[in-house]
């Protein structure tokens, strides 16, 4: 078996300077629009503070400086909170946010002409916002499931269901899924005979069979909003198990999604290309 050719041909100075502001620049504006979007999963209620002794404050800040935060519950007095006793700050007011994290200085320091828009989501909340996003859809479904598990409860039921129905109506809905020799049996059969029921009504499935798995979870709508993180397509991914995910609106980084998307589909086989009894 022969083994890949390395590339041994060494970078110039000036090419690792662009490399590194690329990603210098792409880590700062997610660091950025994650702490601002978290705001998207408080119940609106002000300003909080998460403090590390499992305190949470509400209430409004009403300045950041000097490693603190000066923080005012209802009509009472305000109060200095040293920001190394505070676990997590939530900021209903977007602008004030921004300025406080210097968004216009960052991005003109990055060169980037726009932010991202990042929403961090915890179980349940990726089960309401899949569901949300795939609503919408009005071009293409693109997935990446580790796992496929039939459920007659919602939201699992609700979204698999919404996909047939999105298929049946002209969106173009593929999944790719594992089927690899680390899969069992009992559960490459799950796999194989649910998936076959979302082909019959127009989703189209392929398996990638390697011994490398393919374990990512990512659901891409209309090539402009993207969902990747742990939670597979399943009860527990869904409902019960605790996972992190994030959905994302950013021309780069979707794109760089449909990319590995596409690279696994050419290696992806049919159903009929199956190694499977």
């Amino acid at each position: 078996m022969k083994r890949p050719t390395e590339n041994c041909e060494r970078s110039s100075p000036w090419q690792n300077l662009a490399k590194a502001r690329r990603s210098h620049r792409m880590a700062l504006l997610l660091w950025l629009c994650v702490a601002m979007s978290h705001a998207t999963q408080v119940a609106t209620a002000g300003d909080r503070l998460w403090l590390h002794d499992g305190r949470v404050l509400e209430g409004t800040i009403l300045y950041e400086r000097d490693g603190a935060y000066l923080f005012q519950v209802g009509a009472g007095p305000a109060e200095r909170i040293p920001k190394t006793s505070v676990r997590l700050a939530y900021v209903e007011d977007i602008s004030k946010a921004a300025g406080w994290l210097e968004l216009d200085r960052a991005q003109k320091l990055t060169g980037a002409r726009s932010l991202a828009r990042v929403t961090v989501l915890s179980t349940p909340d990726i089960g309401k916002s899949l569901l949300e996003g795939v609503r919408q859809a009005t071009n293409s479904i693109h997935i990446l499931a580790y796992n496929l598990s039939p459920c007659s409860i919602a939201p699992v039921s609700e979204l698999f269901e919404l996909l047939r129905s999105k298929a049946r109506s002209g969106v173009k809905v593929v999944i790719i899924t594992e089927f690899g020799p680390g899969t069992s049996e009992r559960l490459k059969h799950q796999v194989y005979e649910f998936a076959m029921t979302l082909d019959g009504a127009g989703v189209e499935v392929r398996f990638i069979q390697e011994r490398r798995v393919m374990h990512k979870k990512l659901v891409l709508v209309d090539d402009q909003r993207l969902w990747l993180g742990s939670s597979n397509l399943t009860w527990a991914g869904l409902v019960t198990s605790e996972e992190l995910n994030v959905c994302v609106e950013d021309p780069g980084v979707v794109a760089a999604a449909r990319q590995d998307f596409e690279r696994l589909y050419l290696r992806a086989r049919r159903a009929d290309e199956l190694h499977y009894r």
